[in-house]
């Protein structure tokens, strides 16, 4: 089990409210049995955070002068919401407002509901009841975290490599490469490139080429001419209209001709007949005659991503990276090495890497998207297996997966087949769990359902701020975490302090959480 460890203190000097002279502390007592109809002495404990809470604000209202301190004695608190402190539940310099664990007595804060009720289900896995539609993404078994349902199955010997699975590229086999990257050292007479290619439907197409070249520096201010195009066995059409760009890497569009295709396979041919040096960056077919490339796709990023608006409806767009060929005939044409970038909408996997799941309602995917630096969490809307696909709900990926990011999918029922392993059945209700030690269910079994357990909230815009609380002593456990699409700045923490100031963490204990410990945000 990883434990942090937390004394955080935020000091800043300010004048207090109190009388000058220690004022003895005015005690709140919290406990398990209680009752926030109590008044909170030892006797008769108040019985939530947040009962005592309201007592101190009552206390204050009347006209409160002494430090407050509410000791909470020992038990697991399962929290139904945050406990949230504002700007009126400030204490000052000489009277803080401390929220503490009764010594000696071990004091759990949980954001969890407790599972109970296991019976025997089929095969290996128990079985319980989740009331009131609860919802959860993570499952505590004892002290340790349950794995969710998964495919492959997690390799804790192997955790970086073994357990994932790696995408595919995710767009056509012509499609495979970068805008401004293109075949080098095309200049000979007699070069050759290829490219197959599936028109989607039959229809008359206009194709356009995004070239660069600087030959005026030999003599040739226009390659027009030079160079001809053919589609499968359709006669060869001379490429015309290709002025001098600036340079072998700054590329524009030209239109080069007009086909008749019918929909399916075809090969797509160019040839160099008279020589001369041209960089074919890629190739567009359109059948909207009103479509033009140079409106439609923007200008690419530095990694080759772009942007492209779709054509009028019931029309098509086939693009064609240059770099994607198929064939290259040539005694120095070389084509370059890239990675494509990825898809947003879906991603495709590799034959054979996924059984033919029945039911994904649920699923998600977990993938180290685009460079690999982050882990995004994706649901699931279908998988299309005859095409290799996982789609995503919407709005999909907030950054492109490409083809190589590790991945595995989760939360499917399917994938229920080894010890440790949990799934959350939302249409009947209830949750499934194949024990790994022979003590369940014994062991307490805990779902964690907030993202955060005591948030201090401010707003440092009116400068209004809370101050002066001290949180002392508490085990925080069981928090979940929400899918973001801002992976660099996880959003949930157990304890969140906004626009705060003069505030104490101390003795603290933090384990079992969904997000961060401790998470300091607006000028706290």
């Amino acid at each position: 089990m990883q434990v942090l460890l937390v004394g955080l203190m935020l000091l800043v000097l300010c004048v207090g409210s109190c009388a000058a002279q220690p004022v003895a502390p005015v005690r709140l007592h919290v406990a398990p049995k209680g009752d926030d109809a109590n008044p909170g002495t030892a006797d008769q404990p108040l019985a939530t955070l947040q009962g005592a809470r309201d007592a101190v604000r009552r206390l204050k209202e009347a006209g409160l002068t002494a430090p407050v301190e509410v000791i909470v004695h020992g038990g697991t608190y399962y929290f139904d919401e945050p406990l949230v402190l504002t700007p009126q539940d400030s204490g000052t310099a000489e009277c803080p407002v401390t929220y503490r664990a009764a010594e000696g007595e071990e004091v759990t804060l949980s954001g969890g509901v407790p599972l109970e009720g296991w019976r025997k289900g089929e095969g290996e896995a128990w079985v319980a009841r989740v009331a009131g539609g609860l919802d959860f993404r993570l499952l505590r078994v004892g002290d340790k975290w349950a794995v969710r349902a998964r495919h492959p199955n997690f390799a804790p010997a192997n955790p970086r490599t073994g357990g994932w699975l790696f995408a595919e590229f995710g767009g056509e086999p012509w499609e495979k490469g970068l805008f401004n990257v293109a075949p080098q050292n095309v200049h000979n007479v007699g070069d050759r490139l290829e490219w197959r290619f599936r028109a989607p439907a039959d229809g008359r197409y206009r194709l356009w080429v995004r070239y660069g070249h600087k030959m005026t520096d030999f003599g040739v201010a226009n390659m027009g001419g030079r160079t001809a195009i053919r589609v499968d066995d359709q006669d060869w059409v001379p490429m015309m209209n290709l002025p001098d760009t600036g340079g072998w890497d700054r590329f524009q569009w030209a239109e080069v001709c007009e086909l008749q295709l019918r929909a399916g396979e075809h090969l797509l041919q160019w040839t160099n007949q008279r020589g001369g040096g041209i960089s074919l960056d890629a190739f567009v077919l359109c059948d909207d005659p009103a479509w033009d490339p140079q409106e439609a796709i923007s200008q690419p990023q530095w990694w080759g991503a772009v942007e492209v608006k779709p054509p009028a409806e019931g029309c098509h767009v086939v693009i064609i990276q240059g770099e994607a060929a198929d064939r290259a005939e040539g005694p120095e044409i070389r084509i370059p090495d890239v990675t494509p970038p990825g898809t947003l909408t879906h991603m495709r996997f590799r034959e054979g890497d996924l059984p033919q799941f029945q039911d994904v309602r649920g699923a998600e995917v977990h993938i180290f998207i685009a460079w690999g630096w982050v882990n995004a969490i994706v649901p699931v809307e279908r998988i299309d297996y005859a095409d290799r696909r996982i789609v995503f709900a919407q709005p999909g990926a907030a950054q492109d997966v490409r083809m190589g990011n590790r991945y595995f999918i989760e939360n499917v029922r399917e994938a229920l087949d080894a010890p440790g392993e949990w799934y959350l059945d939302r249409e009947r209700g209830e949750v499934l769990y194949i024990p790994d030690d022979p003590g369940f269910p014994e062991r307490p079994v805990v779902a964690p359902r907030l993202e955060s357990l005591i948030r201090l909230e401010g707003d440092a815009a009116e400068g209004r701020f809370v101050e002066h609380i001290v949180l002392d002593g508490f085990r925080f456990r069981d928090t979940t975490y929400t899918i973001t699409r801002d992976y660099y700045t996880p959003q949930d923490a157990a304890v969140v302090l906004s626009a705060a100031r003069n505030c104490t963490i101390r003795r603290c204990e933090f384990a079992w959480l969904g997000g961060y410990g401790v998470k300091l945000t607006n000028r706290s």
